[in-house]
């Protein structure tokens, strides 16, 4: 052992084996003699010839050789009433590791998306969507979802005519349509009880293959987790919810429609495997005094990892909305395969 490694270990066997050091009662010690004493504890700690217990150390340096918080010891000084008791010394070092950690950020997801429909019930269509969402939780309690989604649609159809000889012809054509959804979701989640909610939904639509120029609604309510501890769980709960509030649809050609509501849905996310995850959920939009305009939504949906962040998605859709343009086709049906990134 060198000599300086010989000087170390006996000044740190002096400071955390003889308590009167420690306690400042006027008698000197060597340690307080050396420029750099801090910085000798440590580098024979790292060389593993002791082990310091860095608050005792600290707060003896601060109380009896006025090194303060300049050192390379960067834990703060335990009181001397720790220091006498090797218990609450363990608990001043427990409480001063939890206030060393950073305080937990709310979180933050993002999810991108693309699918394709595979088939649309009898219809010969295509359909390419795009979406983007954020869910941020504003509060411990408050949660913001925001979403955008935009749909291309492809519609073909035939046409039969007769030429001049009298013979049929057929030709095939195709028109192009568009959809763009904006939907903002505000859920509140009950402090004492977290299968408990209150939101605020606001929502805006275009769909020009439903002839809707402009579709805005805003709805008040609330939901409970009849099964599940939670009502935001990721999966295992089934949940209730409800609202009421008012819609503004512009048909094309015709008045604003400005119609008064209340909403339904029960959702059940229930686990396959500890990966896959189905959802179904069923919606009903009830007018009042306009029962010919109600819309009813049914979707089945699932996820399967790829890993941390893609997933394969795959969603069945089944909805009537009997307040589009007439002519328009009420019922829309659709099978859809896609893939999914979450930051």
């Amino acid at each position: 052992m060198s000599l300086k490694q010989t000087i170390v270990s006996v000044l740190a066997l002096l400071v955390l084996a003889t308590p009167y050091l420690a306690y400042g009662n006027g008698t000197s010690s060597p340690l307080c003699d050396h420029q750099n004493a801090s910085e000798l504890f440590l580098e024979a700690e790292k060389s593993g010839i002791i082990v310091l217990d860095r608050s005792r150390l600290k707060a003896y340096l601060l109380d009896n050789c006025g090194v303060g918080e300049a050192t390379a010891i960067t834990t703060k000084p335990t009181a001397q009433k720790n220091l006498e008791d090797p218990k609450a010394m363990a608990t001043a070092s427990l409480n001063q590791t939890r206030q060393s950690e950073p305080a937990k950020t709310l979180a933050t997801h993002y999810y991108f998306s693309g699918a394709a429909d595979l088939s649309r019930g009898n219809r010969d269509e295509r359909d390419y969507d795009l979406a983007a969402k954020r869910d941020q939780a504003l509060t411990a309690q408050l949660l913001w979802e925001f979403d955008v989604d935009y749909t291309l649609r492809e519609d073909f159809y035939t046409i039969q005519f007769f030429t001049e000889d009298n013979t049929v012809e057929t030709q095939r054509y195709e028109d192009t349509y568009h959809k763009f959804t904006l939907n903002n979701d505000f859920t509140y989640q009950s402090t004492t009880n977290p299968k408990l909610i209150g939101f605020t939904n606001i929502n805006y639509s275009r769909d020009d293959f439903a002839g809707i120029e402009r579709d805005t609604s805003i709805m008040f309510g609330g939901g409970y987790a009849i099964w599940g501890d939670n009502y935001h769980a990721p999966c295992e709960v089934f949940k209730y919810s409800a609202g009421v509030g008012q819609r503004d649809r512009n048909i094309v050609d015709e008045d604003d429609r400005v119609r008064d509501f209340v909403s339904h849905k029960f959702s059940l996310k229930y686990p396959l495997t500890d990966a896959i995850c189905v959802s179904l959920t069923h919606t009903k939009r009830q007018f009042i005094g306009h029962s010919n305009e109600n819309v009813d939504a049914s979707s089945i949906s699932s996820k399967f990892p790829i890993n941390a962040i893609m997933s394969i998605t795959a969603r069945y859709l089944y909805k009537h909305d009997k307040g589009v343009k007439d002519g328009r086709e009420a019922i829309d049906e659709r099978l859809r395969l896609g893939v999914e990134a979450k930051f």
